[in-house]
């Protein structure tokens, strides 16, 4: 079974939440979700059905290349490519920005607020062109007709795009807390450190979003509190937008179709109904979001 949860995450990789979600239900950190993950496990068990080595026979079965006959598979390649470029070059700016191997408080972007800002800017708009193309190419598959191209093929391509920038961003954001404390940097530039990524949180907000950076963003919002970064007059604030957030994550994992995990090959049609239903709940937090940073910049 997990080894179905994880595949299935690979095939809708540009749907991050998504991805954040689903892998927290693998996790069980639900409880109740959790029961139900076991009893599908047992029954699984209880059949003698070697699900893992079935859907590693089927992967390999799929084919690496295909040929596009018609228009719509022309065009389809096209986005994909592009959406598959735009994220290479953002992998490229970010680990310029912040290299995997060199991710400490020494390294060249964490020197003092001046690197430091210009590091983040680059950063955020690397991962602005990568959401721009990934949201092109998601309206383009909604409007895909299912024939056009086929759910495996769908399946297999899809499961070979990567990420850039959402996952790394808690990463960076703590490593730069943890630079400005060890620095000793000064009061005003730890208020140039928060102010500068409000500004891009912001930016951030005013676009199409998945769930899980909205929730990246908050527990950085609450850690910057935690830190003294933020004053504690927002403490309330997040408070309540911890509380909206939590009840729409909530909604977002109930209402997430049950039987995905049934399901080896999903649709054009249906990761884009996943996609909708996400951007509805983002719709939801996003305006006390943007009031929550006024605020945070009001008591700064």
């Amino acid at each position: 079974m997990k080894k179905m949860v994880m595949i299935i995450l690979a095939v809708i990789l540009i749907i991050g939440s998504l991805i954040y979600w689903l892998t927290q239900r693998d996790k069980n950190i639900d409880g109740d979700f959790a029961a139900s993950e076991k009893v599908k496990v047992e029954k699984s068990q209880d059949s003698n059905s070697n699900e893992d080595q079935d859907i590693d026979e089927t992967i390999d079965d799929i084919p690496s290349n295909f040929t596009d006959t018609t228009d719509k598979q022309k065009e389809f390649s096209k986005k994909l490519k592009e959406m598959n470029d735009e994220i290479k070059k953002c992998q490229q700016t970010v680990n310029a920005q912040f290299p995997i191997e060199k991710l400490e408080t020494n390294a060249p972007a964490f020197k003092n607020i001046q690197s430091l800002k210009v590091a983040l800017d680059n950063f955020y708009q690397a991962v602005a062109r990568k959401m721009s193309k990934s949201n092109e190419f998601m309206q383009f598959l909604e409007n895909l007709p299912e024939s056009e191209v086929d759910s495996k093929r769908l399946y297999k391509q899809l499961s070979e795009v990567e990420d850039c920038g959402d996952f790394e961003e808690e990463s960076i954001i703590d490593m730069a807390i943890t630079a400005a404390q060890d620095k000793k940097w000064s009061a005003a530039d730890r208020k140039d450190l928060v102010s500068t990524l409000i500004k891009n949180f912001r930016d951030q907000l005013n676009t199409p979003l998945g769930l899980h950076q909205v929730v990246s963003k908050v527990e950085i919002l609450r850690n910057l509190v935690d830190e003294e970064f933020i004053s504690s007059k927002n403490g309330q604030d997040l408070n309540n937008l911890q509380q909206l957030l939590d009840n729409s994550e909530n909604e977002f994992k109930n209402n997430l179709p049950t039987d995905i995990l049934d399901n080896k090959y999903p649709s054009s049609r249906e990761i884009s109904d996943m996609k909708h239903m996400e951007n509805e709940i983002v719709e939801k937090v996003r305006d006390q979001f943007l009031d929550t940073l006024t605020n945070v910049e009001n008591n700064q």
